[in-house]
């Protein structure tokens, strides 16, 4: 199974052709953001980013690389101007993970310990799908868009330890009939904890990720972890 993924724009510490916006250099509220505010935001992680070519639905979406070897994809929605990546209002962080030997259970405890992430079932495509969204209606500073990230990331990296270090046995068994775009998608829920489910755009977005991400990557690095600690 294969997802091409195609970058018509590399963003990052090298790539960046526009000046970020500057109220996201202040410590003031924004209520917009582009590719590469959140291209620069995210180059303090040491995360990599490449904005995918416009596909005419009206996101804009970023393909992110941490220094560690995982993938993840921003979403960017209700923009001025989805095709240049400008005055984006609202984004999705997701990304995805093979589904093979998961349990119920871990799934449970997954939701249970996550600060920001919910974890998508989707069966059809034998993966997993983590994602959580960011607003920027009614203002959100620099600072809070990191750490939204830097929790995403440790909810990732927490994901990936519990699996490392043993996982439960009761299989994954779904039988949902597609749903449009979004493919076959079951979510496991966990009581005790209240984390909305993301928008998820693209699966094949996430499949690409899932492809690409072994047990083996680390979302979080020391930059990106001081935030959380």
């Amino acid at each position: 199974m294969a997802a091409a993924v195609t970058f018509a724009l590399t963003v990052g510490p090298a790539g960046a052709q526009t000046s970020p916006n500057s109220q996201l250099l202040s410590a003031g509220m924004i209520k917009e953001f582009s590719a590469v505010d959140v291209a620069s935001m995210l180059a303090e992680f040491e995360i990599e980013t490449a904005v995918q070519a416009y596909s005419g639905d009206e996101t804009a979406s970023m393909i992110a690389t941490t220094s560690g070897g995982a993938t993840f994809i921003i979403t960017m929605l209700q923009c001025d101007d989805a095709a240049a990546s400008l005055g984006c209002k609202q984004a999705v962080m997701y990304t995805g993970m093979s589904n093979a030997g998961i349990a119920y259970d871990d799934l449970n405890t997954f939701h249970t310990n996550a600060d920001v992430t919910r974890a998508i079932n989707v069966p059809d495509q034998q993966m997993i799908v983590f994602g959580t969204q960011i607003f920027a209606q009614g203002g959100i500073g620099r600072e809070n868009f990191q750490l939204l990230t830097a929790l995403f990331l440790n909810d990732m990296q927490g994901y990936i330890e519990n699996q490392m270090s043993g996982a439960t046995s009761i299989a994954l068994r779904f039988e949902q009939k597609p749903q449009g775009k979004t493919g076959n998608i079951s979510t496991v829920i966990s009581p005790g904890r209240s984390v909305p489910s993301p928008r998820i755009e693209s699966v094949d977005h996430a499949l690409a990720a899932a492809l690409s991400n072994t047990r083996s990557v680390e979302f979080l690095n020391e930059k990106a972890a001081e935030l959380v600690d």
